[in-house]
């Protein structure tokens, strides 16, 4: 009868175990370590969600779409982060009728004055009326820019806020956080004195933009979800950029003791020597018209 095999058949598969899990280790890390280092990387429209997102419509926010969130509260989450954007519209709508009322009312003066009307003093403003007229449309331009960034930074709490928390829960924090954005922007302009002249509207909507696009930025870094940040800062340097030039502007035509830049010397003799010639040269052409 032979004899029997030793018995280390259970013993020898025991090994096998270890060799086995650092494997299923290694691949749950890195596919833990995948997810990880997937989430923080913006969406590009290549990708299946993106794609789901493109196709959605605009009462279907983009997050929501990836985030499957059900479709009934979509509605509900758009015209809660939309709605971020009434302070702007409610306080800015004067500003923008005021400059049309005053381009009219430039429209009006430059055709009394070509008719010999004589209702130069009859306006309300005194001396050139360019001037309310840039201020006006300066704060026009940081109501909008205000608008579009608070929308952007709503949006940006709404993400954080759908990863962590249900539907209802965000609700409930985008009313709050509109009726907080509505109460600030209220106080802005009231110590700006935006309230009690429109002329200082203008620093009232300049420093709410400000903190919008600070705030923005610091929320922008504690989610998982990397949205676009460049279009903040575009509109935030197109604002600055087109008053820095204005302000420039006023400061070199309306402040008699602001030295003169000799680049525009130039270019203003320049200019002033192209006329002239051109001026010549038609009386001359006229002339020979004539002979």
């Amino acid at each position: 009868m032979a004899p029997r095999p030793p018995r280390h058949s259970r013993a020898s598969s025991v090994p096998s175990s270890p060799t086995r899990t650092p494997a299923k280790l290694t691949s749950t890390r890195s596919d833990s370590s995948t997810v990880a280092a997937a989430a923080p990387t913006p969406l590009s429209l290549n990708t299946p969600a993106a794609n789901i997102a493109s196709r959605a419509s605009l009462l279907h926010p983009r997050v929501a779409v990836v985030l499957n969130v059900p479709r009934p509260w979509h509605p509900w989450l758009f015209a809660l982060r939309l709605s971020s954007i009434l302070p702007a519209a409610w306080w800015g709508t004067p500003s923008a009728l005021r400059l049309l009322l005053r381009l009219l009312e430039l429209v009006v003066r430059r055709e009394n004055a070509d008719g010999g009307g004589g209702g130069g003093d009859g306006g309300v403003y005194h001396g050139d009326p360019l001037v309310p007229l840039t201020e006006t449309a300066l704060a026009a331009i940081w109501c909008f820019a205000s608008g579009y960034l608070s929308f952007f930074f709503t949006d940006c709490l709404m993400s954080r806020w759908l990863i962590n928390y249900t539907p209802q829960a965000t609700m409930v924090r985008l009313l709050t956080i509109n009726a907080v954005n509505a109460y600030i922007t209220s106080k802005f302009l009231s110590l700006a004195g935006g309230f009690q002249d429109p002329r200082l509207l203008l620093p009232g909507w300049i420093g709410i933009a400000t903190t919008l696009t600070v705030c923005y930025h610091i929320t922008h870094q504690k989610i998982n979800i990397r949205k676009e940040t460049s279009t903040s800062v575009n509109v935030f340097s197109i604002a600055s950029y087109i008053s820095m030039i204005t302000l420039l502007a006023y400061m070199h035509v309306y402040q008699p003791e602001y030295p003169p830049i000799p680049v525009v010397q130039q270019a203003h003799h320049l200019w002033n020597e192209t006329r002239r010639i051109a001026s010549q040269v038609r009386e001359s052409l006229e002339q020979y018209k004539d002979v």
